[in-house]
């Protein structure tokens, strides 16, 4: 989840590429994620919840919208409903690695202490790398994990992968939060999630 909003693509993609996908779908997600690119978040998870009060979507397209309902509580900083949301989606696509990425980073970041749980996160981070298939994500969010539970060495292991990978894509902008991460767990130091208010 360091990486932001890669999350939350692959979120949709596994959503819209669901079968059979209902009609209409496509178009109520795309207003929600407008929405929520407006920061308008109570529309955006009103269309999220009516669509999952529909009753009708199947059950992998079902699991996308409670992982996408996740992030958008993440954001708001409603830790409980999108722990609530990602658990969900665990229990409705467990094959997907998203939501226990997800999951994860709020156990191993969260600027919450309440909300913080070393052991959840490792448990869901190495769930997610074993199948996102050693993602930068996963591994940025499984870094996170080790230095949540003091393991600062493992922590620096993992995250120098991702440097590298970054450095390999030349991709400057997950590059440059890639630094930020490595920077703190050499000191020693968990990373704590940096959500702007929306």
């Amino acid at each position: 989840m360091g990486f932001g909003r890669h999350i939350l693509v692959a979120l949709l993609c596994g959503l819209l590429w669901a079968a059979p996908v209902a009609a209409g779908l496509q178009e109520e997600i795309a207003a929600a994620v407008a929405a929520r690119d407006r920061h308008d978040y109570p529309t955006a998870t009103r269309i999220l919840t009516r669509l999952i009060r529909q009753d009708k979507l199947p059950k992998q397209a079902l699991g996308s919208v409670y992982g996408m309902r996740g992030v958008f509580w993440q954001e708001q900083r409603e830790y409980y409903r999108a722990i609530a949301d990602f658990t969900r989606a665990t229990q409705l696509i467990p094959e997907q690695g998203e939501p226990y990425n997800n999951l994860a980073w709020i156990f191993a970041t969260c600027s919450d202490p309440d909300f913080r749980n070393a052991e959840l996160a490792l448990k869901n981070a190495l769930k997610a790398v074993e199948l996102l298939k050693e993602s930068p994500d996963s591994l940025d969010t499984l870094a996170a994990a080790h230095a949540e539970a003091g393991r600062f060495e493992e922590a620096v292991q993992v995250m120098e992968r991702v440097v590298a990978w970054c450095e390999k894509q030349g991709e400057p902008t997950r590059l440059e939060v890639a630094r930020q991460h490595l920077a703190a767990f050499r000191q020693g130091q968990p990373w704590r999630d940096q959500l702007r208010r929306p």
